[in-house]
């Protein structure tokens, strides 16, 4: 009986220890340290393969906010989710010298609209474009944790705490971060509803086949709100995207809503060549026009080329098109003016504007 009371009392020890450990406060604001700080999110999230979840704020003088949702590309069968397949990346990449040290995020470019913005950088690991709410099963070795709605609502939880009153918010994200952006522009606008918000998709423009079972295997619809569902007919793969902009468009008339892409973007049209699809210019060139044409509040940048991302990338300052310099753009954009859209004429390479 003594060895088993003995027993019991170390058991509830470890268990107390280990309660204690999962459930450690996150750091507040005030206790960020200057630079990048990454933040672990604990029990409740994960990447793809079980591995911890974590965040990265910037902390800055002000009120101004930007929350940043990253890319990695996207898995949906059993050989795409694989460990070798290379089309995702399955956990949160560590901190170095070069993370978040271009594009937007150089603070030392005077260039930079957003210089001067508290930072929160939502890391992608899970495969699903930050939608997912399921744990799927591809074999017997083989169970992915598609969580990307999850874990972005924990770090999102983070930030209203302790970002209650923000002066400025821009939403933002690239190729999968670009779907992330918009999936949780309702929670975000709806947390802010007196702030101005300009949110930008970037080579993220949703094009994608009626058939295609990516979505439901994710289980993207469990985590959005009825609110958002309402009004918008979100069954289809191939309008879900531009469906979620129109309902976001609509319902926050006040805020900017805009997409960036290039023409014949290579990643994009890799995955929905992935998807068994052709022919995705001109599906994006008809998504594109018809949102502008119903919603008074979207514009996009389509430049030339076949390039991927301008947010993160040095070339944030030096594309453009048709005489437009994207950074210019964007910086309206930011300032909460309007802005028109812009769309390459020649459309072979990208403009360079030096």
């Amino acid at each position: 009986m003594k060895k088993l009371a003995l027993f019991s009392a170390i058991l509830l020890i470890v268990v107390m220890s280990y309660t204690a450990f999962a459930q450690s406060p996150l750091p507040t604001r005030a206790e960020l340290e200057e630079g990048w700080n990454q933040i672990f999110t604990g029990e409740g999230t994960t990447c793809s393969r079980g591995t911890e979840y974590s965040f990265f704020a910037r902390p800055a003088e002000g009120e101004k906010l930007m929350i940043y949702f990253e890319g990695g590309g996207a898995c949906w069968d059993e050989s795409m989710c694989s460990v070798d397949s290379g089309t995702f990346v399955d956990a949160v990449r560590p901190l170095t010298e070069d993370s978040y040290q271009f594009g937007i995020f150089d603070i030392d470019n005077p260039q930079n609209p957003l210089a001067d913005y508290n930072m929160v950088v939502v890391p992608y690991c899970t495969g699903d474009i930050h939608t997912g709410d399921q744990t799927v099963n591809y074999n017997d070795e083989l169970t992915i944790y598609h969580h990307g709605a999850i874990n972005a609502n924990a770090v999102l939880d983070w930030v209203f705490e302790n970002y209650p009153n923000p002066e400025d918010v821009v939403i933002a994200g690239c190729s999968a971060g670009a779907y992330g952006a918009i999936y949780h522009a309702y929670r975000i606008m709806s947390q802010y509803p007196e702030v101005a918000i300009s949110l930008v998709g970037d080579s993220g423009v949703g094009i994608a086949k009626p058939d295609w079972n990516g979505l439901e295997l994710w289980g993207t619809l469990n985590s959005l709100p009825d609110e958002l569902k309402e009004g918008a007919d979100l069954s289809s793969p191939d309008t879900f995207t531009s469906q979620l902009y129109t309902r976001i468009a609509t319902l926050f008339p006040n805020n900017f809503v805009t997409q960036y892409t290039t023409v014949t973007d290579e990643v994009q049209t890799a995955f929905y060549f992935f998807q068994g699809g052709i022919g995705w210019r001109g599906q994006m060139e008809q998504s594109l026009t018809e949102l502008n044409e119903n919603l008074p509040n979207f514009s996009a940048f389509v430049a030339g080329g076949d390039g991927h991302c301008i947010l993160p990338r040095p070339e944030f300052y030096t594309w453009g098109a048709n005489g437009v310099a994207f950074h210019e753009w964007f910086s309206e954009l930011v300032a909460n003016d309007s802005v028109e859209d812009v769309v390459c004429t020649n459309c072979n390479e990208v403009e360079v504007i030096e």
